[in-house]
């Protein structure tokens, strides 16, 4: 098997598991519209390959092919729609399930049916968004079909800022929820507000420092918690810093690119679900 082959079986198992992600959250109908958004990535990049590997052995004219690459367009397009609806539903569940951020900037006060966010969910956007860049650097690179192979980088990027606000907003609640309870236990929190957590972290060059409070001290107040409550401080101290330090290191060429995921696809969602997990013990 040549590397060609080889890539592409691993990116339809990636497509595959990604996709089965997005289903575990169907109970959420973005869930279901991000699903089937990303299993037409796949279905499309099938269809070609099939045809393009037929043409190549001789059983298929520049006709077939030429509809499959329109079929597969569709599905793309099919895919597009899913996805704008996706944003839309991630949309109204940022605006609507514990109001809005900017009304709430710099308190610590919670509602009573605060709701922290899926992790789950912010790695399949994530994840999601690579796979959309990706696809569309390797149809751009692979087949010439640009209309397409924009398309799909255009859609990795917007999944990618709709990734983040996500984050963004998980980050606040979880914040929010620290502080509050630190207050309760009168302990001092790392940060004074939720709103300054997550809005240092959009200032030039000092957001490289505040990841490090941010992501670094999160265990360590959570933990402080624990301690006040009588229980047994759980979430490694260690996790967050490894975050700040991955995703600092996400600058770095080259090997930034495989820093940067790893930082936001693996040790930030571990952090941010032992955090939540914790959080959910505690009453509000």
């Amino acid at each position: 098997m040549n590397f060609h082959i080889i890539l592409s079986i691993s990116y339809q198992i990636f497509m595959v598991v990604l996709t089965v992600m997005s289903l575990t959250m169907i109970k959420h109908r973005a869930g279901l519209y991000l699903a089937l958004a990303i299993a037409s990535v796949p279905a499309a990049f099938l269809v070609r390959e099939i045809l393009f590997a037929l043409y190549g052995i001789g059983y298929a004219s520049k006709v077939f092919v030429g509809t499959g690459i329109f079929i597969g367009t569709l599905f793309n397009i099919a895919g597009a729609v899913m996805m704008l609806l996706a944003i839309l539903q991630f949309g109204k569940w940022i605006v609507g399930t514990s109001g809005s951020l900017a009304s709430q900037a710099g308190e610590a006060s919670l509602p009573e049916n605060i709701k922290f966010g899926s992790v789950m969910l912010y790695v399949t956007l994530f994840v999601g968004a690579i796979l959309f860049y990706v696809s569309g650097l390797y149809v751009l690179h692979f087949y010439g079909v640009q209309g397409v192979g924009i398309a799909l980088v255009i859609l990795g990027a917007i999944l990618l800022i709709v990734a983040v606000i996500y984050l963004i907003v998980m980050v606040y609640r979880v914040w929010q929820f620290t502080i509050h309870q630190s207050q309760r236990y009168q302990l001092k929190p790392s940060i004074e507000s939720p709103g300054k957590a997550v809005g240092f972290l959009f200032i030039p060059f000092f957001n490289l420092y505040w990841m490090f409070i941010v992501y670094g001290k999160l265990p360590k107040d959570i933990n402080a918690i624990c301690v006040a409550r009588g229980e047994a401080a759980s979430i490694p101290d260690g996790l967050g810093i490894a975050v700040a330090v991955l995703s600092v290191m996400s600058l770095i060429p080259f090997v930034g690119y495989v820093t940067g995921i790893i930082a936001n696809a693996i040790f930030l969602p571990v952090l941010l679900s032992q955090v939540i997990a914790k959080c959910k013990t505690m009453p509000v």
